[in-house]
Formats: C-alpha cells, sequence, structure tokens
C-alpha cells in the first residue's frame, strides 16, 4: 500500500479481503526460533507506534511543507518508508525506555495484593465511593 496509491476498489478490496487474510495467516502460523525476539520487540512496540504515528505525522507533514514549501506526498514512497522505519525505531526506544519500566513500576505499587487504585488513591483506610 505504501508503494501506490489505491482507488476506492482497491482500498474496499484490501478492508475486506487482504488485510483479513495477513491476519489469518499471521494467527496460524508461529515464528521460527530466531526470530522469535524480533516479533516479541515489534509487538511491544505496536501500542507506541499505534498512539504516536498520527501526531507525529501531522508535525512532520508541516515540519517539511515550512522547509521545502512541497508537500509530503512529493516524497513518495520512500519518504513514507523512512517514516516507519524512523517511527518503530523510536517506538521501541520509547517502549524501552519508558513503557515497560512505567508499566513494571504500576504493577508492583504499594498496596495490598487485590486491592484496587481507588483505595489506594484514597489513602487505603477505605473504599472510595463513587
Amino acid at each position: 500500500m505504501a508503494l501506490f496509491r489505491p482507488g476506492l476498489i482497491a482500498q474496499l478490496a484490501s478492508v475486506l479481503l487482504v488485510f483479513p487474510l495477513v491476519v489469518l495467516l499471521g494467527a496460524r502460523n508461529e515464528p521460527r526460533v530466531g526470530s522469535q525476539g524480533i516479533y516479541d520487540s515489534l509487538g511491544k512496540a505496536s501500542y507506541c507506534v499505534y498512539v504516536l504515528h498520527r501526531p507525529l505525522a501531522a508535525l512532520l507533514y508541516a515540519f517539511v511543507l515550512q522547509l521545502s514549501g512541497r508537500r509530503l506526498e512529493a516524497f513518495a514512497p520512500w519518504g513514507g518508508l523512512v517514516f516507519l522505519a524512523g517511527l518503530t525505531a523510536g517506538a521501541l526506544v520509547l517502549t524501552d525506555m519508558f513503557e515497560t519500566p512505567a508499566r513494571r513500576w504500576l504493577t508492583r505499587r504499594p498496596g495490598r495484593k487485590g486491592e484496587g487504585p481507588l483505595r489506594v488513591l484514597n489513602g487505603g483506610d477505605q473504599p472510595l465511593n463513587l
């Protein structure tokens, strides 16, 4: 999809046929032993990619337009591929440096086992009534 500009029929075919087939094939196959780490890392970074791709693309679009006077589409497909590679690399770094430690800290925070976050926020004396 990054290498051509699909029309309406190609977009519908992609959404209704190609993408579900890719998901089905991915769900039915296990990664080889040597590639398991790559898939684990990309899986962990996928949420970061999902959260950041739109705002970063908008910033890049404005930056390229301001700097060169040309729209971002003028650099297709290579600009998109470079953006995707940079976004994925950045997501891997952010996941390792911020998301994983924050998740680890949140799961080990003080409080009794089974205690919900509202009880901890309320000082732990009694449940917080909303």
